[in-house]
């Protein structure tokens, strides 16, 4: 649920963290949740970059987890060396904060943790796949 209150701490915190320098990427979730967010962070940019990122399920279906698109949700990317200062900095305004995972590769890997169902995914594709997918599916499925 929106919650207007929410929304303005976490602008407010990401905000503060560019400002401060210790941002180097941010996107939103709004449009086909954390992995859609995710994989449009490793082809936005000069080159593309991977990620490993691991995602608890929280009681979530994996579905909701991977493609929900709740508000009030956003993924950085900082330096190794800022983690703990954004980290500590996000708690200080109420931010609900956590490291989900590093940047480096040529591939996106989302491993989710078992649900209350037992079951787990991964998530697992090459760059130039993905950038493939994004690019071209429209105007392929339009030939």
């Amino acid at each position: 649920m929106f919650s207007p209150e929410s929304e303005k701490a976490v602008q407010a915190c990401v905000l503060k963290l560019i400002r401060d320098g210790l941002v180097q990427s941010a996107h939103d979730c709004s449009d086909g949740g954390v992995a859609v967010t995710l994989a449009e962070c490793c082809l936005s940019g000069p080159a593309p970059l991977g990620a490993v990122v691991r995602l608890s399920s929280n009681g979530l279906r994996r579905d909701s987890l991977l493609f929900g698109e709740s508000q009030s949700r956003v993924v950085l990317s900082v330096a190794p060396a800022h983690s703990e200062t954004v980290l500590r900095i996000a708690g200080e305004m109420g931010v609900p904060a956590k490291v989900i995972g590093s940047v480096g590769g040529a591939r996106l890997v989302i491993d989710v943790e078992a649900d209350r169902w037992g079951a787990a995914c991964r998530v697992d594709a090459d760059l130039d796949t993905l950038y493939d997918r994004w690019a071209y599916s429209l105007e392929r499925a339009l030939s």
